[in-house]
């Protein structure tokens, strides 16, 4: 699964491909990420790398809920806007769909959980449960 490098910022998690490490990306050029991790800090072609699937774990790790799925409706209301649902393919993976008036975004991997949180309140998404 390729990442799309126009939807990184710094300080976005992602997964290098060979050996499933997960990184925080410190710069960004058109064929090379910076990052770092607390055992290494290194730079990697881009398409070493792949987006970090968004689970229920990861939104535990970044302090947001515990998934509850409403069984009738099949998704978790989680207020401002924010719905958590199971993917049909696999249900130990979830996505987020964010809803206001204009526009309805599905919000698949933690970067753009990280972006979409950090356009809507200006803050970073901390990452309260380091690994």
């Amino acid at each position: 699964m390729d990442i799309i490098v126009s939807e990184l910022r710094i300080g976005n998690l992602v997964l290098y491909s060979g050996n499933g490490t997960i990184f925080i990306v410190d710069t960004i050029s058109d064929f090379w990420l910076n990052v770092h991790n607390e055992i290494e800090e290194t730079g990697i072609e881009i398409d070493n790398f792949e987006p970090v699937i968004l689970t229920q774990n990861w939104m535990i790790e970044f302090g947001l809920f515990e998934m509850g799925i409403n069984k009738d409706k099949g998704y978790k209301d989680i207020g401002n806007g924010f719905s958590a649902y199971p993917l049909q393919s696999d249900k130990s993976k979830y996505g987020l769909y964010y809803l206001d008036e204009w526009t309805g975004i599905t919000i698949l991997f933690v970067h753009q959980l990280q972006n979409i949180c950090f356009c809507l309140t200006g803050k970073e998404l901390i990452h309260i449960n380091k690994k």
